[in-house]
């Protein structure tokens, strides 16, 4: 858990740098080069270098997409059976590809394909679909977890919702309305700005992308070693970060156990030497 003060600075951190790309003071990915640097340059705790880089996931209800972070999206093979994944699910990755600086890209879904059960000759109309043509833009993944979206009929609408603008300013007055208030993603009256609820029945998280034994690997958040691991048992464990330029180790006391426990923030490379 991180102290109340420091963690509050941090947010303070990349308030101050996020008004700063909104006034053009600096670009996007200048903000988000100097979050990286100052996170590999510096002995950290590894939950506090997750914040910093990646923003306050499940603490302010938020996570950006783009760079080395990507959307997963998954929905039950059988659409009779909203929320029921044991007969099979249907998943795909979706990536923003960058269409110019400033953290700007264009949302593209990959190949679907069925997990869990025989493959059917059709697969089953997404209840939750990305839209890939929008210009580009700015796109957020905004949960709301910590509230009751309530349904006509009683029980939550939604947990989630994948938010989209057109600028930094646009962006965060989207992100302060649900704050306030999570039930304006379905009529989000803000210019410049749309916002998809995400249904219960469908998982969309977001992941960041790393390399294991060469293997390109996505981790869903909190994203730890072991999680890119999985069943992995590790000999010889290393994990390399790029730091200007260059791939340095990652040092840890406590060895392979706390090496194991290492939050990511994307872009690592991941051996096991065995």
């Amino acid at each position: 858990m991180m102290p109340p003060a420091l963690e509050r600075g941090v947010e303070g951190l990349r308030a101050q740098l996020d008004e700063e790309v909104a006034a053009g003071c600096i670009s996007a990915d200048s903000r988000a080069a100097f979050l990286r640097q100052l996170v590999e340059g510096l002995t950290l705790n590894s939950g506090l270098a997750q914040k910093i880089v990646l923003g306050p996931y499940f603490s302010e209800d938020y996570i950006d997409i783009g760079g080395p972070v990507e959307l997963y999206l998954a929905y039950p093979l059988a659409p009779a059976r909203p929320g029921d994944y044991s007969h099979g699910y249907v998943e795909r990755t979706i990536h923003l590809v960058a269409t110019g600086s400033g953290g700007r890209g264009r949302l593209v879904a990959g190949r679907p394909h069925a997990v869990g059960a025989a493959v059917p000759n059709e697969l089953p109309t997404p209840p939750f679909k990305v839209h890939e043509a929008d210009p580009s833009r700015l796109v957020r993944l905004f949960f709301v977890v910590r509230y009751e979206v309530q349904e006509p009929g009683g029980g939550r609408d939604h947990n989630a919702a994948l938010l989209t603008a057109e600028t930094q300013v646009e962006l965060a007055r989207a992100s302060a309305r649900l704050a306030r208030d999570p039930a304006a993603c379905a009529q989000l009256d803000i210019a410049g700005a749309t916002c998809q609820p995400v249904p219960l029945a469908v998982e969309l998280e977001a992941r960041v992308k790393v390399q294991v034994d060469g293997r390109d690997v996505a981790v869903p958040l909190p994203a730890t070693v072991a999680m890119a691991l999985g069943n992995d048992s590790p000999g010889d464990l290393r994990v390399y970060r790029d730091y200007k330029g260059r791939l340095v180790p990652v040092s840890a006391d406590g060895g392979t156990a706390a090496l194991m426990n290492l939050r990511l923030i994307g872009g690592e490379h991941i051996f096991t030497r065995k």
